[in-house]
C-alpha cells in the first residue's frame, strides 16, 4: 500500500509539471518479480533509525511495519520479546517480554519498564510479532539488534602532533590505530561499532572525519553543532556498524581530519561478541596506541572550493608526503609522530548519539561512466551527479602534475566548466611520483564530470570513480514506470534528487551556501518522504531549524508545517512535545492587525534585517510583485497555514485552549484574505492591501498560488483561481 501511494504521489505531480504532453499514459504499478509472501513485521527501528547502535536506553521508541497477504486487516495487537545476545534469543531466553498487548500502534511504541533492565553501552536484540484484526498472529519479525548509548563516552580529543610532540596547527591530520582480534575472538564476533566524533564542522560547513576501517571508507562526519529544545548546544557523535570491514588478526583504524575550526577527534570501537560480552578494541582515550601525522604537506592547501559563505580547501594530493594505505594492517608509521591531547572533547557542549543515519561512501556505477580523450586532456562523465568526491586507484609511470577539474557542466568545447555558477572553483592539483596509488579525495562537492589534465595513464572505470557521499538508500522502495518518456525522465530525476541529497542535514545545496533553509526542507521533506522510508534526516533537518532560523520571514512559517509532516509520517509525536513552546514562537501574532485582521508586513521588514519578506528569490524572479503593500498576500496566506498546522498540532497534544486560539487567527485571516484581496471575476488575489485599505491593483501568480495552497478559497472559486 505504501508503495502505490508513493508512486500514485509522484504521477500527480510529474503529470502537473508536463501538462499536455501527458495525453496518453499508461502507468505500470506490477514489480519485475513476483514478492514472496511475508506475514511477519518488518522495516524495524528505534528512534527512526534503522542503524541504532548508540540510543538512550531511557528514551527509546520502536516502530515497525506490519504485513498481511490479506487485504483490509489492520493490527490489532503486538508483542515484544528482547534478549541480551543473538544467542539467548535464538534460545528464547528474553530479559523482557511485553506478552500480548492489544493495540493498533506501530510507530514510537514505548515499553514500559524496559530501561529498568538495560544496561548502557550494551547490545540488545528484539523483535516483534502483530496479530491482525481476524486474530491470526503473523509471527515474530527477524531479530533486529540495538545497542544502548553510554553516557560517559567522551574524553581528550587527539589530533596530529609536530615533532616537538606540541599540537600541529595543520588543518588536515591523519591519525591511525592498530588493534587484534584473536581467531576465537573473530569467530565469536557479533557486531562492531564505532562511536566517534570530531570538532569543528561549522567553518568550512562540512565533514570533519573521514572513517577507514583496513582501508575500506567508511563514511564522514560528525553533523553540524545544534542546538536542542533546552537551548544547548549538542556536538553529535556517530555509531556505525562496521563488523563486515574487520578479519582475524591483525587490523587498523585511520582517520583523515580537515577542519579551519577547533581541532579533535575522539572515538571507540568496541566489539560485541556472540556470548554477550563485550571489548574495546580501539579508543582515543589511550593515545599511546595512537600515531599522527601533520597533513597540509600531503594535502597542499593552495587553493579552496568554497564561495563567499565559506572556505573549504581542496583536496590536492602530494605523493611525495601522502601516507597511502595508512588505513591498513602492517602499514610503516615507525616515521610518525605520537597523538597530541586536544582538550575535552564535549568541552563547552552536549556530547549526544548522532539523531540520523550514518553517512557513507558509495562508489558510482561504472556502466554509466563514459571518457573522452581530447589532447592532453580526458573528461570523465560520471552519467548523473553526485555529491562527495572520486576513488582513484592509479599505475603512473613517470613523475607528473595533474590538474584535476570538477564541474556540473561541459564548456561548448567539451571541457569541464570547473568555475561553477554557483561561484565555487572546483579544481585540484595531483603531484604524483613514478608508482602506484590507491586513494580517496575527501572533498564535498556537488560534480557530474572530471577532467584530467595531463595524466600520464590511462584512464578507466578501473581508475576512477565517482564516490558518493550520502545515506543509504534502498531503490527497491519505490518503483515506477510509463509510456511517456518524459514523465519517466522526471521521475528518475526526482528519486536521485532525494537518494543524492540525503546526507544528514537538508541544505540549500552542498556547492554554494551549504546552509540550511525552511525553504528547502520543506521541499526536501515530502521529497524523501516519497522514496524512502529514512525519516530521521527530514526530522532533523526540522528540529535543526527550529534553532537555526534563516533570514525570510516567509520560511519561518514553514516550521509547524514541517513539524506536523513529521508526525503525519512518523506517527512520533515526541518532537511535537519537544519544541512545541518553540513552535508557537513560529508566527508573526505581534504583527497581527485586529483592525484589518491580517500580519502588517511593514511591521515584520522593520524589526530586522532577519526579517526580510521573500516572496521570491532572488527579485528578479517576483515578476513585479507589489512590494510597497502593508498586508502581503503571500505572507498571510503562509501564516493561514502555519495557524491551521499549529491547531492541528495542538490538538494532537491536546491543548485545547491554543487549538482554538490558532483556529481563530487562520479563520480571522482566510475570511479577511478572501474579502479584500480576492477578485470574484478573475478568480486571482490581489498582490496584497496598502495601508489606506485599497487593494494592489497588480495580481502576481504567486499572490494566487499561495493563496489557493493556502486553501484559501474552495470549490467554484479555488477552480476560477486555479485556472
Amino acid at each position: 500500500m505504501k508503495k502505490k501511494t508513493v508512486i500514485v504521489s509522484v504521477i500527480v505531480a510529474a503529470v502537473i509539471l508536463i501538462g499536455a504532453v501527458a495525453t496518453t499514459l499508461t502507468v505500470l504499478l506490477t514489480r519485475k518479480t513476483p514478492e514472496p509472501i511475508i506475514t511477519y513485521p518488518t522495516e524495524l527501528k528505534v528512534n527512526l533509525l534503522s542503524s541504532a547502535y548508540g540510543v538512550d536506553k531511557n528514551d527509546l521508541r520502536f516502530s515497525w511495519a506490519m504485513n498481511d497477504p490479506e487485504k483490509e486487516q489492520e493490527q490489532k495487537a503486538y508483542r515484544m520479546v528482547f534478549a541480551s545476545s543473538l544467542q539467548n534469543f535464538e534460545k528464547g531466553e528474553y530479559i523482557y517480554d511485553t506478552k500480548r498487548v492489544e493495540s493498533s500502534l506501530s510507530a514510537a511504541v514505548t515499553v514500559d519498564g524496559l530501561s529498568s533492565v538495560l544496561e548502557e553501552g550494551k547490545l540488545y536484540y528484539w523483535a516483534v510479532s502483530t496479530e491482525n484484526s481476524s486474530g491470526v498472529d503473523g509471527g515474530f519479525s527477524k531479530p533486529s539488534a540495538f545497542a544502548t548509548a553510554n553516557s560517559n563516552f567522551g574524553g581528550d580529543g587527539i589530533w596530529a602532533a609536530s615533532s616537538s610532540g606540541a599540537k600541529a596547527n595543520d588543518d588536515f591530520a591523519f591519525l591511525r590505530s592498530e588493534f587484534t582480534l584473536s581467531k576465537e575472538e573473530y569467530q565469536n564476533l557479533d557486531k562492531a561499532v564505532v562511536s566517534l566524533t570530531a570538532r569543528s564542522p561549522e567553518p568550512s560547513r562540512q565533514f570533519v572525519y573521514n572513517l577507514y576501517v583496513n582501508g575500506e571508507s567508511l563514511g564522514a562526519g560528525p553533523s553540524r553543532l545544534n542546538k536542542n529544545e533546552k537551548g544547548e548546544t549538542e556536538l553529535y557523535y556517530d555509531n556505525r556498524e562496521v563488523s563486515s570491514a574487520l578479519k582475524e588478526g591483525d587490523n587498523a583504524l585511520g582517520v583523515i581530519c580537515y577542519t579551519l575550526g577547533d581541532k579533535a577527534f575522539y572515538g571507540e570501537l568496541t566489539a560485541y561478541f556472540k556470548d554477550g560480552t563485550k571489548k574495546v578494541l580501539s579508543s582515543a582515550s589511550e593515545k599511546e596506541s595512537w600515531k599522527s601525522l601533520p597533513g597540509d604537506k600531503a594535502c597542499d592547501k593552495s587553493n579552496s572550493i568554497g564561495t563567499f559563505y565559506f572556505t573549504a580547501h581542496a583536496n590536492n594530493i602530494n605523493s611525495e608526503y601522502y601516507p597511502f594505505g595508512f588505513s591498513e594492517s602492517g602499514f610503516d608509521d615507525s616515521s610518525w609522530n605520537a597523538v597530541a591531547l586536544s582538550g575535552e572533547i564535549a568541552r563547552g557542549v552536549k556530547l549526544v548519539p548522532a539523531e540520523t543515519e550514518p553517512v557513507e561512501r558509495f562508489l558510482s556505477p561504472a556502466e554509466q561512466m563514459t571518457f573522452t580523450e581530447k589532447g592532453n586532456s580526458v573528461v570523465v562523465d560520471l552519467g548523473y551527479e553526485i555529491i562527495g568526491g572520486l576513488h582513484l586507484a592509479l599505475d603512473v609511470p613517470f613523475d607528473a602534475e595533474v590538474t584535476v577539474r570538477y564541474g556540473e557542466q561541459l564548456e561548448k568545447d567539451g571541457s569541464v566548466k570547473w568555475k561553477m555558477l554557483t561561484g565555487n572553483e572546483y579544481t585540484a592539483t595531483f603531484k604524483l611520483s613514478a608508482g602506484k596509488y590507491e586513494f580517496d579525495t575527501i572533498d564535498l562537492m556537488t560534480f557530474r564530470y572530471v577532467e584530467f589534465i595531463d595524466m600520464p595513464t590511462i584512464l578507466d572505470s578501473s581508475s576512477v570513480r565517482g564516490l558518493e557521499l550520502r545515506s543509504a538508500f534502498d531503490e527497491t522502495e519505490s518503483e515506477f514506470s510509463s509510456d511517456n518518456e518524459l514523465l519517466n525522465q522526471i521521475y528518475t530525476l526526482v528519486k536521485h534528487t532525494a537518494k543524492a541529497t540525503t546526507q544528514d542535514l537538508f541544505v540549500d545545496s552542498q556547492s554554494r551556501e551549504r546552509r540550511a533553509y525552511e525553504g528547502d526542507c520543506v521541499i526536501n521533506q515530502p521529497l524523501l518522504y516519497a522514496f524512502s522510508n529514512n525519516f530521521a534526516a527530514s526530522r532533523f533537518s526540522a528540529e535543526y531549524l527550529y534553532q537555526n532560523r534563516t533570514w525570510p520571514a516567509d520560511y519561518v512559517l514553514f516550521c509547524a508545517r514541517m513539524a506536523y509532516a513529521d508526525y503525519l509520517y512518523t506517527g512520533d509525536k515526541t518532537s511535537l512535545e519537544n519544541y512545541y513552546d518553540i513552535l508557537k514562537t513560529k508566527t508573526f501574532t505581534r504583527y497581527f492587525d485586529s483592525s484589518v485582521n491580517m500580519l502588517t508586513a511593514g511591521g515584520i521588514t522593520q524589526s530586522s534585517v532577519e526579517n526580510c519578506i521573500l516572496v521570491d528569490w532572488p527579485e528578479t524572479e517576483r515578476d513585479g510583485y507589489d512590494m510597497s503593500v502593508k498586508y502581503n498576500t503571500v505572507l498571510n496566506a503562509l501564516a493561514v497555514q502555519s495557524y491551521d498546522n499549529l491547531a492541528k498540532i495542538a490538538f494532537v497534544l491536546g491543548k485545547t485552549e491554543d487549538e482554538q486560539s490558532f483556529k481563530d487567527y487562520a479563520a480571522k485571516i482566510r475570511a479577511a484574505m478572501v474579502e479584500k484581496l480576492y477578485d470574484p471575476t478573475t478568480g486571482a488575489f490581489s498582490d496584497g492591501l496598502y495601508a489606506s485599505g485599497k487593494a494592489s491593483s497588480h495580481r502576481s501568480q504567486h499572490a494566487t498560488a499561495f493563496a489557493l495552497s493556502a486553501n484559501l478559497v474552495s470549490g467554484e472559486k479555488a477552480a476560477l483561481s486555479a485556472s
